[in-house]
């Protein structure tokens, strides 16, 4: 091991070996930002400089540059080493101890002994494996998912909880809007055989005919990996769980997405299928399931990206919470 680094408050590094692959650049003798006392001041003495609430802001601000994506492009993590406590396999006594909880509460405390053993394990072997991993780009692999997915959702949540619309909007007007960014986001996935069955425009609630789409949406971004077995065969136990984590979370949002669709198909919302004349009353319900589905789904994929202030924070206001660091 070369070193420890945190990303949180305080930033911090802590280097195991400081004869290895280190050199003295320079040796500044900086003037302090906020003068000492003296051993024995004059009477009446007073410290002056900068307010400390300044400099306390300052040092937030340093510390929380490289909050967000890509981090701190200095660091580059080996994730095929990558150990984690969100491995249920591996840690499963955690699991129900965040239940509830948003990813910021999450806490080591209460693990059971036999996990901290198996994880003592499974870091020890880490250390010391030979050899690199798959050269797989992990890292870029994930924002892609991110990015993809990540505003669009958002903008779903949007419009169906928006409040400051016009009166002569009705419920159908925005369910059309919504179904409208369903389709956007299936796009890609949306093949020609596609298509629902007579029975489906009646609302029969049989949604199989769109099982190709959730397979496609599901997997494009990892067939690379899992459809080339000598790539796979390269895969070290850290990276078959990025793997996991990748699938698992597309699977969750493509099921979500699909299923909002096929609803929509059945309520004559697709103005490419020759639906039916939709219902005020049955958008209205669709909207309320709609609107839970989202809010389910992004309570559960729980991303960094959607802590925000809202509404954005102005240029000399920042707000900060200890267990993220800055939002401005």
């Amino acid at each position: 091991m070369d070193y420890v680094s945190t990303s949180v408050l305080p930033s911090e590094i802590m280097l195991c070996d400081f004869s290895n692959g280190l050199q003295v650049v320079s040796k500044l003798n900086l003037t302090p930002m906020r003068p000492t006392r003296p051993p024995q001041p004059p009477p009446n003495f007073t410290i002056s400089g900068l307010d400390e609430g300044q400099l306390m802001t300052a040092v937030i601000e340093a510390g929380s540059w490289n909050n967000h994506y890509p981090g701190d492009p200095r660091i580059e993590l080996d994730l095929s080493r990558l150990v984690s406590f969100y491995d249920s396999n591996l840690a499963p006594s955690l699991v129900p101890l965040r239940h509830g909880q948003q990813r910021h509460e999450h806490r080591l405390e209460g693990i059971a002994p036999v996990d901290v053993k198996a994880i003592r394990g499974v870091i020890s072997e880490v250390l010391t494996r030979k050899g690199g991993g798959s050269g797989i780009n992990w890292k870029g692999l994930f924002r892609v998912v991110t990015v993809r997915f990540a505003d669009r959702l958002e903008l779903i949540q949007h419009l169906l909880n928006v409040t400051d619309v016009p009166p002569s909007r009705e419920p159908l007007d925005s369910a059309k809007v919504v179904q409208q960014q369903l389709r956007i986001m299936l796009t890609p996935y949306i093949i020609n055989t596609a298509v629902p069955p007579p029975s489906d425009h009646e609302k029969s609630g049989n949604h199989s005919w769109t099982a190709p789409v959730f397979e496609y949406c599901t997997t494009t971004h990892t067939d690379f990996i899992t459809l080339n077995p000598a790539l796979t065969s390269t895969l070290t136990p850290s990276e078959l769980l990025l793997l996991r984590a990748v699938r698992d979370t597309t699977k969750e949002i493509c099921r979500v997405l699909v299923k909002m669709w096929a609803q929509s198909v059945a309520e004559g919302l697709d103005p490419v299928f020759n639906s039916p004349t939709p219902d005020i009353s049955s958008v209205e319900n669709l909207l309320d399931g709609w609107r839970a589905d989202i809010s389910g789904l992004m309570d559960w994929l729980d991303w960094s990206v959607w802590i925000k202030c809202r509404p954005e924070c102005g240029l000399e206001v920042c707000a900060f919470l200890s267990a993220i660091g800055r939002l401005c």
